[in-house]
C-alpha cells in the first residue's frame, strides 16, 4: 500500500487500571509503520486509578517522533462500550481501528489490517487474536476455552451466516458507525453481534492481520473461567430471548441443543479429567436456562434500549439473510 493512498486512521484503545499492559500495547502500536500524520491513537480512560495518565503522557514524544498523534480521553467509568463510542465520536478519521489495552501488535499489523479493509470493500474487517501462552490453557484441549479467554484463530459466524468481528482487533469505515454505535447497556460477548445485526455490517476476516492477546496467569484460573463462562452464557441467552425476536420454538430448540452440549461436556470432563469440559458445560447450561427464561441478568439493559432494539435487530437480520 502506497503512503499517499493510506486512509486516515484512528486507533481507539479503551482501558481501565491496566497501565503496564497499556504501555506495552502503545509501544507496539507506535512502532507500526504508517504514513506520517495519518494515524492517531486515542486512549479512552474509563476511570483508571493507576498510572494510566502518566503512561500516555510519557509516550507522547515517542508518538510525535513516529509521525502519530497520541491523546487521552476520559469516559468516566461507564464501561468499555461507552469508552469505545467516545473514542469513535471524538475522531474524524476515515477508518476506525479498535484494539484492547492488553494487545501486542506485531510488525506490519496495521498495514495488513487496513489493506484488508480497502481490498475486500467490506464494512469492517477483523483479524486473529493469539494468546502467547503455549499448550493447553486449562484442562487438555485449548480450543474448549478459547472463546472464554478471547483467543480467536478463525472467523466466527452468527445464526444467519453473518460474520461477527472481534472488537479487540477490528477496523471499520467511519461511515458504518453512522448506522449504529456499540450498545452501552450490553456486556461481552454479545456487543459485537448486536452491532453487526443492528447496523447491518458486512465483515471479512483477515488471517494475516493478527495480534497478541496478552493474558495474565490469573486469567486461566479454574474458578475465574467457570464464573466467566457462566456469566457469558447468561448474557447471551438473555440477549437472544429479549432482543432477537426468535420465536419460542426456535429458542427452546436452541436451549435443548445447549443442554445436550452441557451434558456431553460434563461427561467428557468426568471421564477425561478435563476442567475445560466443565467450563464449556457451565456456559452452555447457563445459556440454556437464560433462553428458557429461568435465569435473568439483574439490571441488564435499560427499558428504552430493550423496547427499541428488537425491531431494529429483526429488520437488520432479515435484510442480511
Amino acid at each position: 500500500m502506497k503512503h499517499d493512498l493510506q486512509p486516515a486512521v484512528s486507533i481507539v484503545i479503551p482501558t481501565r487500571d491496566r497501565c503496564l499492559d497499556l504501555q506495552h500495547a502503545l509501544e507496539t502500536v507506535l512502532a507500526q509503520e504508517y504514513a506520517a500524520g495519518r494515524c492517531e491513537i486515542i486512549v479512552v480512560d474509563d476511570g483508571s486509578k493507576d498510572g494510566t495518565p502518566a503512561v500516555v503522557e510519557q509516550l507522547e514524544p515517542a508518538a510525535r517522533a513516529s509521525g502519530k498523534i497520541l491523546r487521552r480521553l476520559s469516559s468516566g467509568g461507564r464501561g468499555t462500550n461507552a469508552a469505545v463510542n467516545l473514542g469513535i465520536a471524538s475522531s474524524t478519521a476515515e477508518v476506525i481501528v479498535t484494539i484492547g489495552d492488553d494487545t501486542g501488535t506485531p510488525s506490519g499489523w496495521l498495514k495488513r489490517l487496513i489493506a484488508g479493509l480497502t481490498e475486500t470493500q467490506s464494512d469492517a474487517v477483523s483479524g486473529p487474536l493469539r494468546i502467547p501462552t503455549p499448550g493447553p490453557l486449562l484442562g487438555k484441549h485449548r480450543r474448549e476455552i478459547a472463546a472464554c479467554v478471547t483467543e480467536v484463530t478463525g472467523p466466527c459466524y452468527w445464526e444467519y451466516g453473518q460474520m461477527i468481528p472481534v472488537a479487540g482487533n477490528m477496523a471499520a469505515w467511519r461511515r458504518v458507525f453512522e448506522r449504529g454505535m456499540f450498545d452501552e447497556t450490553l456486556a461481552p460477548p454479545v456487543e459485537e453481534v448486536d452491532w453487526v445485526l443492528r447496523a447491518a455490517v458486512r465483515t471479512e476476516f483477515i488471517e494475516d492481520a493478527w495480534v497478541w492477546h496478552r493474558k495474565s496467569p490469573k486469567s486461566f484460573a479454574r474458578n475465574s473461567l467457570l464464573r466467566r463462562a457462566w456469566n457469558r452464557g447468561i448474557v447471551t441467552g438473555c440477549w437472544v430471548r429479549e432482543r432477537s425476536l426468535w420465536p419460542g420454538p426456535k429458542r427452546l430448540a436452541t436451549a435443548g441443543r445447549a443442554l445436550r452440549t452441557a451434558v456431553r461436556a460434563s461427561l467428557h470432563a468426568v471421564l477425561s479429567g478435563c476442567w475445560g469440559g466443565l467450563v464449556v458445560a457451565a456456559g452452555e447450561l447457563s445459556r440454556a436456562l437464560a433462553l428458557m427464561g429461568l435465569l435473568h441478568r439483574d439490571g441488564w439493559g435499560s427499558r428504552r434500549a430493550l423496547e427499541q432494539s428488537p425491531r431494529r435487530l429483526s429488520g437488520a437480520a432479515h435484510e442480511r439473510v
